[in-house]
């Protein structure tokens, strides 16, 4: 496991740092302490309000410095993670924001098979407000600062873990659940921040209205979920809507297209889980992310 100490005391940035941090900063830099004791930093830049990076980039800026797997398995570090935010009017949305793009990258390191030799202490630098400090897209961003390294004569190995995807059965299945039973839509995703499916969803909506006219008396609750935030976290934001409530907006998007189609409401209702039923967490890959941003049918009735 990890060892880390998330600090949850929201320090104010000196102006000798705003200064620094102000300027172009490349997507990795290096560091030197007062001290001469050589400090490497990593940086990842964000999106406004965003507070998940693909971990396909995450890997690559760490194997392009040096820091692949076998780096960490061979040495024992301790880091510190740093989640800044930009500004904006609310000090308080600034200082989550932060911390849950620092949680993102802890949880990264979570699910690698050489956490182990990882020893993390975590803190938010939350930008202030606008009305105290200009729009500065270099503070969306976390660093990863290594703080001590140290050598270990023989590396440490540990089992890859294993993948927590759910499996699923095919969509005709839906027929043999009994009532209370799940099951995943494979394929039946959707595009990021919207509750407009994916073009390849098409066959998939196809063939469960297809099933739902073919069975009658089958009746289904629709159920949407997002990704790439904090379990139990809020729910995300609709762009579409701007309305906090996409896994709400997604699961009725497939209702109404139901509807639409000939099938009774009677039949249908829909219900929205946010990130509380991730099929896969952390989310280590864009295409993990894509699996959580889905939805799920729930047989009521047979």
């Amino acid at each position: 496991m990890v060892h880390r100490n998330i600090n949850h005391r929201f320090f104010s940035v000196h102006k000798h740092l705003r200064n620094l941090l102000s300027g172009a900063f490349l997507f990795f830099s290096f560091i030197i302490s007062s001290a001469s004791q050589e400090v490497k930093k990593l940086s990842w830049f964000f999106e406004p309000n965003r507070i998940a990076i693909d971990a396909n980039e995450i890997y690559a800026r760490l194997s392009t410095s040096g820091y692949d797997s076998s780096f960490f398995k061979s040495n024992i570090c301790e880091v510190k993670i740093i989640g800044l935010a930009d500004c904006n009017n609310y000090e308080d949305q600034n200082e989550k924001v932060a911390a849950h793009r620092v949680e993102y990258l802890v949880n990264y390191f979570e699910s690698r098979s050489y956490s182990k030799n990882i020893h993390i202490q975590s803190e938010t630098n939350a930008a202030k407000p606008c009305s105290e400090e200009g729009a500065n897209s270099n503070n969306r961003r976390v660093d990863f600062v290594f703080m001590k390294v140290e050598t270990l004569s023989v590396p440490i190995e540990t089992n890859q873990p294993t993948s927590n995807i759910t499996s699923n059965k095919k969509l005709e299945e839906i027929i043999e659940l009994n009532v209370g039973e799940t099951l995943v839509l494979d394929g039946l995703n959707f595009i990021p921040g919207k509750h407009i499916p994916v073009s390849q969803a098409k066959p998939v909506l196809k063939k469960l209205l297809q099933i739902m006219i073919d069975n009658p008396t089958l009746e289904i609750e629709i159920q949407g979920h997002i990704c790439c935030g904090p379990i139990k976290g809020p729910d995300g934001v609709d762009m579409d809507t701007q309305e906090s409530n996409l896994s709400w907006t997604r699961a009725q998007a497939i209702y109404d297209h139901l509807i639409a189609n000939g099938v009774d409401a009677s039949r249908l209702s829909f219900k929205g889980f946010a990130m509380t039923k991730p099929l896969i967490w952390p989310e280590v890959t864009i295409q993990d992310q894509n699996k959580n941003r889905r939805v799920e049918v729930m047989v009521k009735a047979k």
